[in-house]
């Protein structure tokens, strides 16, 4: 049965699914069984539209994918959290390696990405999250005692069922250089030479101007004729939560999937060029 799933997802997404992902759709079902739900849980967790993949009457017409605005052409998102645009998702800058890790970041926030691992190491993280918040509070307010010690006791709930499914062995990503999002690109290190000596854009606090920009580009695209197109996929992602240079970032992105032999992301950051030009507000 998994297997017509995978050829809907792949057909949707242009890459097979990671095994954790079917995985997950068990644990959801076992979590019902219980009587509990992402959803419906304290945790305030909700499975985004790929999971209609599984549905027995889909929507019609329904988009499997759920995409922020801000989100890069490697992200596909998995799991919605209702705080700040909290949002996690399979982060696939190398298509051609599965599995892939599950990554999640604050949209409303700062444009900082940050790795759990797969599906079950970030829904465990966040409950480990969630129980610190409780107890914090059930020492911070012991009139409310009762209160925050059901809240524990449903998280401990939760956690009996997720517990299982945990110890998976880590993803391991290749990083040759950092970029400003933090998560860094994966290519052959032969591929990369770094642009400058120092890294500006590791500065938080960092605003380039377009003659900067301008002669990182041409730095950029001198490497990538070189044979070395890290650089330029280095400088795409550093761009891209620049609004003014959201174009240049694309342009440099696309030649560098290309050079790369990667169009699945040229198709995904070709879409989301499309829907920006469409419409400006977020999706």
């Amino acid at each position: 049965m998994a297997v017509s799933y995978q050829k809907v997802l792949e057909t949707s997404f242009g890459f097979p699914f990671p095994d954790d992902f079917f995985r997950f759709q068990d644990f959801l079902q076992v979590l019902k069984e219980r009587g509990l739900s992402l959803g419906e849980s304290l945790l305030g967790l909700f499975p985004a539209n790929v999971f209609q993949v599984f549905d027995e009457v889909p929507e019609p017409n329904t988009d499997l994918e759920t995409r922020f605005w801000r989100d890069p052409p490697e992200f596909v998102t998995l799991l919605i959290g209702n705080v700040d645009g909290l949002h996690w998702g399979y982060y696939v800058d190398a298509p051609e390696h599965s599995p892939y890790p599950v990554a999640h970041y604050y949209h409303n926030d700062s444009f900082e990405l940050e790795i759990d691992g797969d599906l079950f190491a970030a829904v465990s993280n966040y409950v480990a999250d969630e129980r610190q918040n409780f107890e914090n509070l059930l020492k911070d307010d012991p009139a409310s005692a009762e209160h925050y010690q059901a809240k524990l006791r449903q998280l401990d709930a939760f956690m009996e069922v997720l517990t299982p499914y945990l110890g998976q062995a880590p993803i391991s990503r290749q990083v040759v250089a950092q970029t400003r999002d933090g998560m860094g690109i994966v290519v052959p290190a032969e591929l990369y030479v770094p642009l400058l000596p120092k890294d500006p854009f590791q500065d938080a606090l960092y605003y380039p101007s377009a003659d900067e920009v301008r002669s990182f580009k041409e730095l950029a695209l001198a490497s990538l004729q070189n044979g070395c197109p890290g650089a330029a996929l280095k400088l795409g992602k550093d761009l891209w939560d620049y609004a003014a240079y959201f174009e240049i970032s694309c342009e440099l992105l696309d030649i560098a999937y290309g050079a790369l032999g990667r169009p699945l992301l040229q198709n995904r950051l070709a879409r989301i060029r499309q829907d920006r030009r469409q419409s400006p507000s977020v999706r």
